[in-house]
This record gives C-alpha cells, sequence and structure tokens, in this order.
C-alpha cells in the first residue's frame, strides 16, 4: 500500500536571509504536490531527494513574496532540465497574472505546456487518486486554503488567515491539519490586525476538525524558542507538533507518523 509523504520545506514568517520560506511538498505514489513555493525552494527539494521535473501540480495560497517568489524559478529549471510534463498550477485570483507577466519579462517560453486555474472556491479531480477542494479564508490579500484528499487520506493545508468559524465538507477530519500559527496567544490582537492566527486558534480549529494531527506552521522568526506556542497548542490539541524545516510525516491506513 502507498504511504502519503508530507515534506516541510519550509515553515518560518518571512525575515532577511531566511532560507525557511513557507512550501510543503506532498508525494503520494508518482503524484507529486508542491504546497507554496517560497524564495529557495528547488534546493530544498533537491536536499530531499526530489527534482523539480516530479512535481506535476502546483498550489499557491496567495500571492504575498514569501509564498511565491520561488515559482518563477522553479518553471524555468523544469523547462532547463528539458521536462515535457504538463504542469498544473492553482491559486488565487492574480496568479495568472503574476506568471505570464513575468514569463514575458523574462523572456521565457517553457517546452512544456502550463495549465493555471485562477479561484477563490472549486473541486478539482487531478488524477484518481487526488482531488483538492479549494476555498478561501480571510487574510489581507485573496487567499486560499486547501482540502487535499489522496486515496483515503485527508490533508488540510491552511495558511496565511485569521482563524475560521465555517469549514467545507472536505476539510473536516484530516488526518494532517497544517495550520497558520504566526503569533503566541498574548499577541492575538496583532494576529487579527495583519490577518493571521496564534497557535491557540490553530488547535482550537484542529479541535474542530477533529484533526489526527495539527503542524504549527509559519511561526513568526521573532519565536527562537517555539515551546511557548507548542504548549499553547496542546492544551486545547494535544497531537500538536512544530511544522519545523525538513519534518517528515508519513500517512498510511489514517494514521500519521513523524
Amino acid at each position: 500500500m502507498k504511504t502519503l509523504k508530507i515534506i516541510v520545506l519550509g515553515a518560518s514568517g518571512p525575515y532577511p536571509g531566511s532560507d525557511d520560506l513557507p512550501s510543503v511538498l506532498v508525494a503520494y505514489g508518482k503524484n507529486v504536490i508542491l504546497l507554496d513555493a517560497g524564495e529557495g525552494v528547488q534546493h530544498r527539494m533537491k536536499k530531499c531527494g526530489y527534482s523539480v521535473a516530479r512535481v506535476k501540480t502546483v498550489m499557491i495560497s496567495h500571492l504575498h513574496g514569501d509564498h511565491v517568489l520561488g515559482l518563477l524559478p522553479l518553471l524555468q529549471s523544469r523547462s532547463l532540465g528539458g521536462c515535457k510534463d504538463k504542469l498544473h498550477i492553482i491559486g488565487p485570483p492574480g496568479i495568472r497574472e503574476f506568471i505570464e507577466d513575468n514569463m514575458h519579462l523574462l523572456k521565457f517560453e517553457p517546452v512544456y505546456d502550463i495549465v493555471i486555474d485562477e479561484t477563490l472556491k472549486h473541486e478539482f479531480t487531478i488524477n484518481r487518486d487526488v482531488h483538492v477542494q479549494v476555498f478561501p479564508v480571510e487574510h489581507v490579500v485573496p487567499t486560499v486554503a486547501y482540502a487535499i484528499h489522496v486515496s483515503n487520506i485527508r490533508l488540510v493545508y491552511i495558511t496565511d488567515t485569521r482563524p475560521l468559524n465555517e469549514f467545507p465538507e472536505a476539510a473536516v477530519e484530516p488526518d494532517v491539519l497544517i495550520h497558520d500559527s504566526t503569533f503566541a496567544y498574548d499577541m492575538r490582537d496583532k494576529a487579527r490586525e495583519y490577518g493571521h492566527s496564534t497557535s491557540v486558534d490553530a488547535a482550537r480549529v484542529a479541535a474542530s476538525l477533529r484533526a489526527k494531527l495539527l503542524l504549527l506552521y509559519l511561526i513568526s522568526p521573532r519565536y527562537r524558542n517555539r515551546i511557548q506556542l507548542l504548549f499553547e497548542a496542546r492544551r486545547f490539541f494535544e497531537n500538536t507538533y512544530v511544522a519545523e524545516q525538513y519534518l517528515k510525516v508519513l500517512v498510511l491506513k489514517k494514521s500519521a507518523k513523524l
């Protein structure tokens, strides 16, 4: 039986010189999905044993630099490597303009087909194994989250958002929930102002969705010691871990192992 592999390529909020910008690789057999593409994502993939040619689907949450500035280099590297496989890119409104304008300015013509879908709310069937529900969240720019169903496994990726009260049915009972946890609870007012969540917010969402495992994601670099956020979250959802860079999660038969 195939195992779903989740590799955190980057998990921190932005800061000068960071090599830990948001991106998560999801692999299931020949299906390789990239969730967000922060700067430097290619070399982190390579370090984990994955080439850019293996990525068939990229899902972008929103058009802030820390989530998207690694995308164009990845597109070019696929072409330079002679990859002919089609690439499917999903993202919020504006993702098409971002890609096409940059390709035009760079005078870059890929040697493979790129399919771009802009949406705030939609369902996609990637293939017989992978189904995706895109739904909007509450950030300061148009932002989406992804509920990914791979075989009988559910992964929900929610980054850069104020805590939500309503979710699509596809997001309920995920095996793994990756959720924005930018601030500790004592900075909850700042979190709301900037369109983010606290570790407690993430834990409460995990409990409400009846998640199996919660990964605290996008923690602000102000927290060099992340134990505070972890302890806060575990008061409300025990099976919580910090999404550190290069953390691997394996999911098989509705169970997740770090």
